[in-house]
């Protein structure tokens, strides 16, 4: 299959400073959010929800959630400990150590040696024996990204492949609507207007504002492709291979979470593909923070935003890179750089594969 790689135009959004209030998304309808999201309080860590098996996560007098810190650190890998004498919960990992003093704001962070403080919007507390505090802070702390989707009422913790400066940007390009992107493949939206996508693809609303790519991340998390075969007597597939990875899933039987590390691991499969061309050296960084159900595509396509790290050779065919390669801009040999890009993984069929690797920025 010939696979057609183009530059995307976008323009950068900027991320709203985050906060874990539960308000509804900005510029959304007037259905409420449960409706098609969900109002349960999650905490998930690199896509999978933390276990509470005792204390349970709570919204205080300062509208602040709370979280008990020991389930979602030991999640994380850190240690957690208590001094009695300074009623201080310390928590430490990689050289990083994290003191939480009850009934204050402030947290203590200590790494190389430094040690600096933070303010909290709200104070640490004891309840039920454990605990509690706005997980962000100390989750940021041990170097994590930390975001919310008001859509799911999901607080989102990433420590995995991508740096949280990496997920920021990634999360801040513009996702064009339908009547956008059919412009831009030059193709009529007269019978697939926004008001008519929206009619059918309601949860979109909620693609945009403060954690609009939150929300689209957690909807595709949450719903994998093959629930499709319910509703759409024309697809058949109710398993799915991965072209190039061999992964498989199956709906009914698996976690929906295996779905969209399929789509993963297929988008990290344009490595081989590009690589065995012997044209330049690529290699992907991306998780599952970035994949997402795009506001101007149906479920039959995942999308997946990734950083690409390009190496020219220094005798490299610079006229074939920039007839075949229009994800890099300006070609020259010997050069590495980085380029923020988004591939589409198509899930239409049982054969699941990347189609199309367009730049982002």
């Amino acid at each position: 299959m010939k696979k057609r790689i183009s530059m995307l135009l976008a323009a950068a959004m900027l991320v709203s400073v985050f906060c874990m209030t539960g308000a509804a998304a900005a510029d959304t309808p007037d259905t409420a959010s449960e409706s098609i999201g969900s109002s349960v309080l999650t905490v998930k860590y690199n896509g999978e929800a933390v276990v509470f098996p005792d204390a349970q996560p709570f919204v205080d007098e300062n509208s602040r959630t709370l979280i008990p810190v020991r389930f979602v650190a030991e999640t994380m890998g850190a240690v957690v400990s208590w001094n009695q004498e300074t009623q201080t919960a310390v928590i430490e990992q990689n050289g990083i150590t994290v003191s939480v003093p009850i009934g204050s704001d402030t947290i203590t962070v200590t790494e190389n040696g430094t040690t600096r403080t933070v303010t909290m919007d709200t104070a640490a507390i004891i309840r039920e024996e454990r605990t509690y505090v706005p997980i962000r802070y100390v989750a940021e702390a041990l170097g994590a990204w930390v975001s919310y989707s008001d859509l799911f009422t999901t607080i989102q913790i990433y420590r995995d492949v991508l740096a949280p400066a990496d997920i920021t940007r990634l999360h801040s390009y513009y996702d064009r609507t339908r009547e956008e992107h059919l412009a831009a493949i030059g193709e009529s939206s007269d019978e697939k207007t926004n008001e008519k996508w929206l009619k059918s693809n309601p949860q979109i609303a909620y693609f945009t504002g403060a954690y609009g790519f939150e929300n689209a991340n957690e909807w595709k998390l949450r719903n994998p492709n093959g629930i499709e075969v319910l509703t759409q007597p024309s697809r058949t597939p109710t398993s799915y291979v991965g072209v190039t990875s061999s992964l498989k899933y199956t709906y009914g039987t698996q976690p929906d979470l295996d779905f969209a590390k399929l789509v993963l691991a297929e988008a990290c499969g344009v490595e081989d593909e590009i690589n065995s061309a012997g044209k330049v050296t690529i290699s992907l960084k991306t998780d599952l923070s970035c994949v997402y159900f795009s506001r101007h595509s149906n479920s039959a396509a995942t999308y997946v935003r990734s950083v690409l790290t390009v190496t020219i050779p220094e005798n490299a065919n610079i006229s074939w890179i920039k007839s075949n390669y229009d994800f890099i801009s300006n070609p020259k040999a010997g050069e590495t750089r980085d380029v923020d890009v988004e591939l589409r993984i198509d899930t239409f069929t049982r054969n699941v594969y990347w189609s199309s690797m367009m730049a982002l920025g």
